[in-house]
């Protein structure tokens, strides 16, 4: 595979603030990189936690991850963009980061219902990175076993290369781009993705068998040295379903989520409409909605969701006929 342009900075500049204006609509295109940031999951020092390169017109989406430790003192959990050139740098970016919680399940929800809200809307921030300046796209502070995670859409639309860091730091105190780099031998995933949106088709006859669609058991080959990452957090699942009623008589069809690798929350987009469930044990099915269907006719549902932080993933989507 010829070598994506992911690089890794060494940090050396000074920091200094960036100016930004009011949300607004942007061309949008598909992120082509997904970037996860998961090692350390649990932080124990202060330091680099993830580092890459973004250059314009080539869209990434940031997936960042990182508890607290117990007993550990508050840390700044800060996610920003360098500019290390003599030229400036304009940006767009969504970011969907909700307040650090010790509830990891319920934290990686909210933070993927908000995504996936503002995903729907398209509505990002532009802001422009002066020559050796930075731009801060998300910061948190974690109390002790607090869990700081966020997605960040960002697309570079001119402008010369950005460092895009993530790093923990002393709160309250000037932002840092000089430190020590993390060593961990944590398990979890960090680096690089391809394949960062997924698209599916699918097609369900009413009178046939239910059509289960299975989200979140893609594992994606890291680009840089490391772990794959399972699971396909931070990846888009977006389609189309199809459903066709042959019959002579209208029919209900009904939608519904199922956990497969273990307890799970989930949030789902249908036609512009938004599901969302809590705690759900593994193999409980939770039903989302019921159409009916007219007799010989189609009905087209677009579908969007993605898996979730602190849940365990695979899970099924279920089309079936309702009686």
């Amino acid at each position: 595979m010829k070598k994506i342009l992911v690089l890794i900075f060494l940090l050396s500049s000074a920091p200094v603030g960036a100016k930004g204006i009011p949300p607004q609509i942007t061309p949008k295109i598909p992120a082509v990189y997904l970037f996860f940031s998961d090692h350390p999951e649990v932080l124990h020092q202060n330091g680099l936690l993830f580092s890459a390169g973004i250059i314009p017109l080539k869209p990434i989406r940031l997936n960042y991850y990182h508890q607290n430790g117990r007993g550990e003192p508050e840390r700044l959990l800060v996610v920003f963009l360098e500019n290390f050139y003599s030229t400036p740098a304009l940006a767009s970016f969504t970011d969907s980061s909700p307040p650090p919680s010790s509830s990891i399940m319920e934290t990686g929800h909210k933070a993927t219902v908000l995504f996936l809200k503002k995903y729907s809307l398209k509505t990002e921030k532009i802001i422009t990175i002066p020559p050796h300046h930075f731009a801060i796209l998300s910061k948190q502070i974690l109390k002790q076993e607090e869990l700081g995670t966020g997605f960040i859409q960002i697309q570079e639309l001119k402008g010369p290369p950005l460092a895009l860091i993530v790093s923990s730091q002393k709160p309250y105190l000037p932002i840092q781009t000089k430190y020590i780099k993390q060593y961990s031998n944590d398990p979890h995933a960090k680096g690089g993705y391809v394949i960062p949106h997924l698209f599916f088709s699918a097609v369900y006859k009413i009178g046939d068998p239910e059509k289960n669609i299975l989200l979140g058991d893609l594992p994606l080959p890291n680009l840089l040295p490391g772990k794959p990452l399972k699971g396909s957090y931070g990846m888009i699942w977006e389609g189309k379903i199809l459903i066709f009623n042959p019959s002579a008589a209208a029919k209900n069809v009904s939608f519904w989520f199922e956990p497969r690798g273990g307890s799970a929350t989930a949030t789902f987009i249908l036609n512009h409409k938004i599901f969302t469930f809590h705690y759900t044990p593994p193999y409980r099915k939770e039903i989302l909605e019921t159409l009916r269907i007219n007799p010989d006719s189609w009905k087209s549902v677009h579908f969007l969701s993605m898996p979730e932080g602190g849940s365990s993933y695979p899970i099924d989507f279920i089309v079936g006929e309702k009686n």
